[in-house]
């Protein structure tokens, strides 16, 4: 292949992946479900067209080919595999394809997501694929300023009910997308050099924090204090400073204790701090746990299939067959028939066994 055809299909892939990474912006007000569907379908039409430029690419030259012999690479198609294997034993392979409007995660698009991962691996090294991590915080800059000027009444922006939401529409979203943003800001923050992109990397990470407060979602608040505990169990590990040891398990034990202390205090006083900001991070036992009876569902579902699973999006069949009439007590917003809001049971009782120790491998 000519040199000059090559790049331009390599520049073409590259703008696409860097415009994907703008879709989180994407709000389709016109559609039944404007955060979500709209987002979906661009990225499949965008991911389509690259898959045939990498086609190209990969027919004309080995150095595009994907190497299946990375383990995750590896594990990635297989899971991939058993997902459309097991949707079709499932009980409706209909909607394990297409899921629905609201979700948008049927096979089929967990097939796009795959395919773009195999054309970033395949085309891209590390420094191209720095440059998109770069784009990819910009964005998280526009989504926050987007989400906190909503929060602060901004008049030129929909108005918003409820919890910060952002152009997610849902508290937990915009959330889960922030914490990505902080452990991808404190990888750069490692690989760029210079002071002045150390200094913009560090001033992103502390917006996306503070959307993860903003929304007051508490498993995102949970698990980047898991994420962050990780990092710092293994540099102390791996730490040969006995000084930089003791610093790192001494903040550990504090952030650790802190937590703590606070998430039994206010516990115990619920009177205490009633309108304190990012209070409900804290009060992790403060609620009815209605999810309990969802996760427990999921699980009488994985042991009527333990094997092949119901089918990809197919938990309402495992809703409609193990319901627990104990959840209205709680009101019906509290009745999910689509979900079990645990990524865990649901990849165990949708998909079966194999499938979960891929996923996760």
């Amino acid at each position: 292949m000519p040199k000059n055809i090559e790049k331009f299909f390599i520049t073409l892939i590259f703008i696409g992946s860097a415009i994907i990474l703008f879709l989180p912006l994407v709000v389709t007000s016109r559609t039944l479900f404007p955060y979500i569907f709209g987002k979906i379908i661009f990225f499949r039409i965008i991911v389509e067209v690259l898959f045939f430029c990498w086609l190209i690419l990969a027919w004309f030259s080995k150095k595009y080919q994907p190497n299946f012999k990375s383990p995750l690479i590896l594990s990635l198609i297989i899971f991939l595999a058993i997902l459309f294997v097991t949707s079709l034993t499932g009980v409706d392979l209909q909607n394990s394809l297409w899921s629905t409007q609201e979700r948008m995660t049927g096979v089929l698009t967990y097939l796009h997501f795959g395919a773009w991962l195999l054309i970033l691996a395949s085309c891209f090294k590390k420094d191209q694929a720095i440059s998109l991590l770069k784009i990819s915080l910009g964005v998280s800059v526009l989504a926050s300023t987007y989400a906190i000027a909503q929060k602060l009444g901004a008049s030129f922006l929909p108005a918003m009910a409820g919890a910060l939401s952002g152009t997610f529409g849902n508290q937990i979203f915009i959330a889960s997308y922030a914490m990505l943003h902080c452990f991808f800001a404190w990888f750069l923050f490692f690989q760029l050099e210079g002071r002045l992109y150390k200094a913009f990397v560090l001033i992103v990470a502390m917006m996306n924090f503070s959307l993860i407060v903003l929304a007051l979602s508490r498993g995102v608040f949970m698990g980047l204090l898991v994420g962050v505990g990780i990092f710092l169990f293994l540099k102390i590990l791996f730490s040969q400073s006995k000084i930089k040891k003791i610093i790192l398990f001494t903040f550990l034990g504090f952030v650790l204790v802190g937590y703590i202390f606070l998430t039994i205090y206010l516990k115990n006083n619920p009177q205490v701090g009633t309108n304190l900001p990012g209070r409900r991070l804290f009060a992790v036992f403060d609620q009815n746990w209605s999810r309990f009876n969802s996760w427990q569902i999921a699980a009488q579902g994985f042991k009527d299939h333990p094997i092949l699973g119901w089918g990809w999006e197919n938990y309402n069949a495992i809703f409609n067959s193990h319901y627990n009439p104990e959840t209205l007590k709680l009101g019906l917003a509290e009745t999910w028939f689509d979900r079990s809001h645990n990524q865990v049971l649901d990849i165990l009782c949708l998909a079966g066994i194999f499938s979960y120790l891929f996923f996760y491998f």
